[in-house]
């Protein structure tokens, strides 16, 4: 994972606000989250973040439900008698 890191790291300044890949900076930082833990950290003792955040748990229910819609497709297609 350290090579993806550093490929991240590569190219971040291309998507910074000089770089000329500027406007798809929302689509690297979700990439880039997808991938890695954010590196926020809270300044108070009683908060700890969970390192599986919202975004990446969505991000995997996503993933997760691609099966089920590809399925209800095919079933939605080849079935001619289901309004019998």
């Amino acid at each position: 994972m350290k090579f993806l890191l550093k490929m991240f790291e590569k190219v971040s300044p291309n998507f910074q606000e000089d770089g000329k890949l500027k406007a798809f900076k929302p689509v690297f930082e979700a990439l880039e989250n997808f991938c890695f833990a954010p590196g926020d950290k809270t300044g108070i003792a009683p908060f700890a973040r969970d390192p599986l955040d919202v975004k990446r748990f969505m991000s995997m229910v996503i993933v997760a439900l691609i099966p089920c819609l590809i399925a209800s497709f095919y079933v939605t297609v080849h079935s001619n008698d289901w309004y019998c």
